[in-house]
């Protein structure tokens, strides 16, 4: 069928189960391997995507002789040796597509917001479809799909954010008749004027503290330092108040 496929092998004598597994080809965040378990031998496939070809591997555990389908067993019981029976298999149906005009901007209110939007692929028949929203800060956590949202719609906003950010993004189909290529775009978030400061450091002379850091979107900013003055405040007395807004990058704290 377009989202299912039953498999069959033949029996291995002695082989208290069988373990099946398969990659997801149709889609680059779909990185782990679906794995089932079954008594018999066979299978049923379910919630695969239409148009794709799949290889299906299969193992059989706590056997003690080998079949011609290839399948080996241990002669420990609950053991499991290769290598692996692979059974190809291909759904039917037309293969999805990825969403199109894919765009990501960020909100002129809310500079740590995106707001996506795209367009629904083309199908042979009118679908009701269900999305993955994916991003990240970088690679390895955009991939992991550590932060992901799903909707019905065809925009989607990204909220809480971090300032002056680089961020992938991806979109793709996700049901109700399995998943589709993913599609990306990269932008960057806004300054935030309530976003922490970076690179904070401390420096203790005698009785003189210092207090350095940089904006969080300082990156951004020319390398020329046009910065103002180092705004120099005291205090007496061990009760000192630190509670002082400045615009400097720089803040002396002195106790006597």
């Amino acid at each position: 069928g377009d989202t299912t496929a039953e498999i069959a092998w033949s029996a291995v004598d002695g082989a208290q189960s069988y373990t099946v597994s398969y990659a997801r080809p149709e889609n680059d965040f779909l990185t782990a391997r679906v794995v089932a378990h079954t008594t018999v031998a066979a299978a049923q496939l379910c919630g695969l995507s239409p148009g794709v070809s799949y290889v299906v591997e299969v193992q059989a555990v706590g056997c003690s002789t080998s079949s011609p389908s290839g399948i080996v067993c241990s002669t420990k019981t609950g053991g499991v040796v290769g290598p692996f029976a692979a059974l190809k298999l291909a759904t039917t149906g037309q293969p999805l597509q990825a969403v199109t005009h894919l765009a990501a901007k960020v909100d002129n209110h809310s500079p740590t917001t995106v707001l996506l939007s795209w367009k629904t692929p083309p199908y042979k028949q009118n679908m009701s479809w269900k999305y993955k929203i994916v991003w990240g800060s970088s690679v390895s956590e955009f991939r992991r799909n550590n932060s992901s949202a799903f909707t019905s719609g065809s925009t989607y906003t990204v909220r809480n954010l971090h300032a002056c950010q680089t961020y992938l993004l991806a979109v793709m189909i996700a049901g109700p008749i399995g998943y589709g290529p993913a599609v990306q775009v990269q932008v960057i978030t806004g300054e935030d004027p309530l976003a922490p400061p970076r690179l904070v450091t401390t420096t203790v002379n005698d009785l003189i503290m210092t207090v350095q850091w940089q904006p969080p979107c300082s990156l951004f900013f020319s390398s020329t330092n046009t910065s103002p003055k180092p705004n120099d405040n005291s205090s007496s007395g061990s009760n000192a108040s630190t509670d002082t807004t400045t615009a400097s990058t720089r803040y002396l704290l002195s106790i006597t």
